[in-house]
């Protein structure tokens, strides 16, 4: 990966309490990480070279961070958020691609449809990654007749639990970690997949990560699911199955919740 998304909020929250040294160490280490698309190596020799780091207070500096931001395996030194995105960019490219077969995206429709209030996933919102290079853009409107059907994609199950546990648990206090992906869940995650909501054009497409990124994320700040106000549906923080949950997610982007 040569381009990838920076959260300024976030790496400055959590590395206020490190050196200029460190925090520069630890960009460059996040650097070749998402460059090579593979693991730290366990040689912190090696990585020193790799990242121009020779003096004495530099090797020290990469040690300490590989042990407190990194997670040690025989594989090398991993990341799971990094990981995470790794795969994203990977399925929406290969999405891209698979889509450049059949033709390309077909042409926009001239019809328009009012839009509905609530969440506008798709439309007006940004991707939280590069279009270009994430494969949204290929994967953002529906397939005319004249073009082959798409081969039905495996559903990430797993990248949609790490998505509500990134975007509404560590947002939002007091709530439920998604711990694991049972047979009830994903028989939910696949009826929301599967779904196409009612957006201008059919531009809101729920079988990408970024929708559900974006989906939970506005779900963390609607006051009803947040336990900001009381609500006749929750009379707690919202979870990962009500949040799934088909005719309660139709009510949250419609607006009911805020």
């Amino acid at each position: 990966m040569h381009y990838y998304s920076f959260n300024i909020s976030d790496f400055n929250n959590s590395t206020r309490h490190l050196t200029r040294l460190e925090r520069s160490i630890y960009r460059d280490l996040i650097d070749m990480y998402y460059d090579t698309e593979q693991p730290i190596s366990n040689d912190i020799n090696l990585v020193s070279r790799k990242i121009i780091a020779n003096s004495e207070q530099e090797i020290e500096a990469i040690s300490q961070i590989l042990s407190e931001f990194f997670t040690a395996t025989d594989n090398g030194f991993t990341k799971k958020r990094i990981d995470r995105e790794i795969a994203i960019y990977h399925s929406k490219a290969d999405t891209a691609r698979a889509n450049g077969k059949l033709g390309g995206r077909p042409k926009k429709s001239k019809e328009t449809q009012d839009k509905p209030s609530g969440l506008t996933i798709g439309t007006d919102t940004k991707p939280t990654a590069n279009p270009e290079e994430s494969g949204l853009k290929a994967n953002q409107e529906p397939i005319t007749n004249n073009q082959e059907p798409v081969t039905k994609e495996k559903i990430p199950y797993q990248l949609i639990a790490d998505a509500y546990n990134e975007f509404f648990y560590s947002k939002v206090n007091n709530s439920s970690k998604c711990q694991t992906v049972s047979p009830k869940r994903k028989k939910a995650i696949s009826k929301l997949w599967n779904h196409k909501p009612y957006q201008p054009e059919g531009k809101a497409s729920t079988n990408n990560i970024g929708y559900w990124q974006r989906y939970f994320e506005y779900s963390s700040n609607q006051a009803g699911l947040n336990g900001g106000k009381a609500s006749k549906d929750f009379d707690w923080i919202a979870d990962f199955d009500a949040l799934m949950n088909f005719n309660k997610y139709v009510k949250n982007i419609e607006g009911g919740y805020a």
